[in-house]
């Protein structure tokens, strides 16, 4: 059975567009948790690495537009 960070896999833009944000926070510190776990320059690290960026876009972008209404 492989470990949840062996199979980490990219986390799109369009799969949090509809996420509020305590379930983006939330995901997260999930995923921080395990790129701690993930080995150097493997695939799961760059997932891992990527999807925390891609969640953190969608952060902002919320913030951004709740500030604007």
């Amino acid at each position: 059975q492989k470990k949840e960070e062996d199979t980490m896999k990219l986390i799109s833009s369009y799969e949090l567009a509809h996420r509020t944000e305590p379930e983006l926070a939330a995901l997260f510190g999930q995923v921080s948790k395990i790129l701690t776990l993930t080995e150097e320059e493997s695939a799961a690290r760059r997932n891992a690495l990527a999807s925390l960026e891609n969640i953190s876009r969608a952060r902002i972008r919320r913030q951004v537009y709740t500030r604007s209404l």
